[in-house]
């Protein structure tokens, strides 16, 4: 009697998508519900150092924020909101923001039952609720977790006001889509890109009505321009990303950006239908083939993908191959093509790596971020290769379900669901030992933190778990624990230095196991080895707008490790404000190795800013991707003054 009515309760379309909904979310908070206490990654944990911020201080930290997180406030203020109530904020970060993007499936959902059926609409959203990048974004959480929340938001609100008989005739819903997409220019950068681009390529494809296009078109083009004036203000980082790829390969990516445009409107115009069928179907696949291959083949992959991974992208790969060679519906194919626009990011990416020979942590954004946005327009072209499987093959679609569910787990690294990290196996994911942050590892900064010292780690999830959890000290210690040996001996699994991991020999040399000041079973801290004393400098106290002068600063190594040139190495920063690019540059590398006791003097040309007026001067050593150390060089205030 129970079976039949729980049977009869999920026929119900209500019943299934909440059903959907709530997997979504359990699948979110699982590293949370089995026991974990914090956010798994550095991204996470930075962004709970802004709720904290919050907390202590009752504003947003939009000035001196790391790497600007300040600037995207909508996931903190959320956080801190809640906070008030008299709930802890760690505990509320930890289970609420996930909430936000399993609503955001709801969305989707209403947006695909007006243009699809049920079955392919229902099939999408639980493709997407068990999707991996998804999964990864979605639950840290960080500022993208709210991203993934407005992005399907603003997807169907916007799909209201411009698609239908009675499009644009809601004051309710232009007030909705105008409040969503200024909260989502608030939320996160990279969201806020991914938003424009399918509203862009939505109304090529979708809208057929030239009146109705140009409306799309100009909330698009509106939208963009609050983008670019919000970041001119609050995150200049942004037009520096943007601008980057064109000064390395200007030529190429003009000419690709053309051929581009072009091939948009030509697909526009074409009837994708005939292209499934006989020596168009060998070439898509062709074309697919070494797509894929250029990547598995090529420092893009940002680090070892481990079986589970590549297993979850194969079937989401073939299920939509299915798909889209053998159904002819033409808003399937619309939704497919939107996919077009997360080609611009790849084709730059490889475009780098072809004709610069440039590794991913080199580039100005990395192409993988898109996964987790491609999901939308891949789902429904998914779903449908799933249905044509289902009628087929008995039993697939319970199989099939079971599978994906299983491999979503496996999205994290396996310690954080199943307690293993399976080392030595096809499933060893090298994430396992760089985000575990284990009860001695803790223990390890809370003994530091108690007895006057600050803990450095080649690890960067333990680095910002010190910054956020501890209060700063004076002096230095450096944590070396099992993991970091276990990174070393598995160090060919990481191909992307922004995860700003080195091999422990780079990072600081020779381990001198006698100064060990602190140990546990997990690992031990020895004391600082990067220190750096100020000599001298020669720098000019006067320069004429726009004017070019050689400058030089001498800094003497007063640490125990050798200085490195090169872009993982050693480097002079600029300071006052901190990686400025006041003066035309922002590191300097010694010109060759600075041993312990040696004195490096760095000479250089700075360029003189276009405007008049008083600008401050200063630098500091750092270990790139890793801290910063030593004395600053003192302040100087250089007038800068017109040519006239």
């Amino acid at each position: 009697m129970l079976k039949r009515r729980l049977i009869k309760f999920l026929k119900k379309e209500n019943a299934l998508i909440a059903v959907i909904v709530i997997l979504a979310y359990l699948l979110r908070v699982l590293p949370y519900l089995l026991g974990y206490p914090i956010p798994f990654t550095e991204d996470g944990i930075r962004d709970f150092q802004q709720v904290q911020y919050l907390v202590d201080n009752h504003k947003i930290n939009f000035i001196d924020s790391y790497y600007n997180y300040g600037a995207f406030p909508v996931l903190h203020l959320l956080v801190f909101a809640v906070s008030l109530i008299g709930f802890e904020p760690i505990k509320i970060f930890l289970f609420l923001p996930q909430i936000f993007p399993c609503l955001g499936i709801l969305f989707f959902y209403l947006f695909l039952r007006k243009h699809f059926s049920d079955g392919i609409s229902l099939l999408s959203c639980f493709l997407l609720s068990v999707f991996g990048p998804h999964i990864h974004w979605s639950s840290q959480p960080v500022r993208e977790t709210v991203g993934l929340f407005f992005f399907p938001l603003i997807i169907y609100l916007f799909d209201k006001e411009v698609f239908g008989p009675n499009a644009g005739k809601s004051i309710l819903n232009k007030v909705l889509v105008t409040i969503s997409m200024i909260l989502i220019i608030l939320s996160h950068h990279w969201s806020n890109i991914m938003v424009i681009c399918w509203l862009l390529f939505y109304s090529l494809f979708f809208l057929k009505d030239s009146k109705k296009l140009s409306y799309a078109l100009s909330m698009t083009a509106g939208f963009l321009f609050c983008t670019l004036f919000y970041w001119f203000f609050a995150f200049r980082l942004a037009f520096t990303l943007i601008i980057t790829p064109f000064k390395l390969i200007f030529l190429i990516l003009l000419i690709i950006t053309a051929a581009f445009i072009g091939g948009v409107f030509l697909v526009r115009r074409v009837d994708l239908n005939t292209m499934k069928r006989g020596w168009c179907f060998s070439f898509c696949l062709l074309v697919l083939f070494s797509f894929f291959l250029i990547i598995f083949r090529s420092n893009l992959i940002p680090l070892h993908y481990p079986f589970q991974l590549w297993m979850m992208l194969g079937i989401f790969l073939v299920l939509s191959l299915i798909g889209f060679f053998f159904t002819r519906e033409q808003k399937l194919n619309d939704i497919t093509i939107i996919n077009i626009f997360y080609l611009i990011f790849w084709i730059t990416a490889i475009a780098f790596f072809v004709f610069r020979g440039k590794a991913l942590a080199e580039m100005p954004f990395d192409p993988y971020r898109t996964l987790e946005f491609s999901i939308f327009s891949v789902a429904p072209i998914a779903a449908a290769g799933f249905l044509i499987i289902c009628k087929k093959i008995r039993f697939f679609g319970q199989i099939m379900a079971i599978i994906l569910i299983f491999l979503a787990t496996l999205t994290y690294p396996p310690i954080f669901v199943y307690k293993n990290t399976f080392a030595g196996t096809i499933f060893y994911d090298v994430r396992s030992d760089i985000r575990y942050i284990s009860k001695d590892t803790i223990d390890l900064m809370q003994w530091a933190n108690e007895h006057g010292y600050s803990v450095t780690s080649n690890i960067p999830e333990i680095r910002s778990y010190q910054d956020t959890f501890y209060p700063p000290q004076e002096e230095k210690v450096v944590m070396i624990t099992k993991a970091d040996y276990v990174i070393n001996e598995n160090y060919r699994y990481i191909k992307d230095p922004i995860l700003r991991i080195f091999h422990l020999e780079e990072w600081m040399g020779e381990i001198d196991k006698s100064t060990i000041i602190y140990s546990n079973e997990t690992g031990y801290l020895i004391p600082l080895l990067r220190k750096s004393e100020f000599v001298s400098q020669d720098i000019p106290a006067r320069l004429t707008v726009g004017q070019k002068r050689e400058v030089s600063i001498t800094i003497k190594n007063t640490g125990s490790e050798i200085w490195v040139p090169g872009e993982s190495g050693h480097a002079l920063g600029s300071q006052n404000p901190q990686d400025n690019h006041i003066w035309g540059l922002v590191r300097v590398c010694p010109s060759e190795r600075v041993v312990p006791g040696e004195k490096a003097k760095f000479v250089f040309k700075i360029k003189a800013p276009s405007t008049p007026g008083v600008y401050n001067f200063q630098w500091r050593m750092l270990k790139e991707h890793v801290e910063w150390f030593g004395e600053f060089t003192p302040n100087m205030e250089i007038v800068v003054v017109s040519a006239d």
